[in-house]
Order: structure tokens, then sequence, then C-alpha cells
């Protein structure tokens, strides 16, 4: 059974690797690219990105809301609280990837202490 899993892993391994570059990024280099790919879909989490930049990061609602309403015109005021709501989807995306980079961790950690375990029996 042992010699079982460890063939299927280590046959499985060049093809996780090989299947998505990602595997070789950091957390920050992935949850980056997850806000890159929204803010390249999304024009209003667009509009958060580059409102973030030009304020050097730091996050004031009232200039935030003025930002806001200079890039939407008049047809857009309806969409205002939905923009509004960008700074939060910001947040729930890095918090949800960082929690899905620990419980990948600690699976593979698991992983690997089962197939030593397992092993060490044989």
């Amino acid at each position: 059974m042992a010699h079982l899993i460890e063939t299927l892993f280590a046959e499985a391994q060049p093809t996780l690797e090989q299947d998505n570059h990602t595997s070789q990024l950091s957390l920050r280099q992935q949850t980056q690219e997850l806000l890159d790919h929204l803010a390249s879909r999304n024009p209003y989490f667009r509009l958060w990105i580059d409102y973030k930049g030009r304020a050097g990061g730091e996050f004031n609602e009232r200039a935030w809301d003025a930002y806001l309403r200079r890039q939407l015109n008049e047809d857009y005021v309806d969409s205002l609280d939905f923009a509004k709501a960008m700074v939060e989807l910001e947040r729930l995306s890095s918090g949800f990837m960082t929690r899905i980079f620990r419980c990948l961790a600690s699976s593979l950690n698991a992983l690997g202490s089962f197939i030593c375990c397992v092993s060490r029996k044989e």
C-alpha cells in the first residue's frame, strides 16, 4: 500500500508542477494576480486599484467617495454604492487567498507525513 501511495504521488508531482505556473508563485504574487484579473474584468474594481495607487495605498473614505464622483459621471451615480464596495472585495479576496494557501500548505504537510508514516511501517 505504501509503495502504491508513493508511486501515485511521484507520478502526479510533475503533472501538478507543469499544470499551473502558480505553484511557483508566492502567496503575495498569487493574490496580486487575482487582483489584476479582477481589475481587468471589473471597471469598478479598476477604479479602486487606480485610486489606491494614486493614494499611495492609503484608504480615506471621503477621498475615495470624491474620486468616484469625479470618475463616474451623472449616468453612473446609481452604481456609486457598488463601486464603493470594491474596497471590501479586495479585502475579502486577499483574505480568501491567504486561507486557501494555509489550508493547502497544511494539507500537503499532512500528506507528506502520512506517506512517511506508511513507508516506515513497510
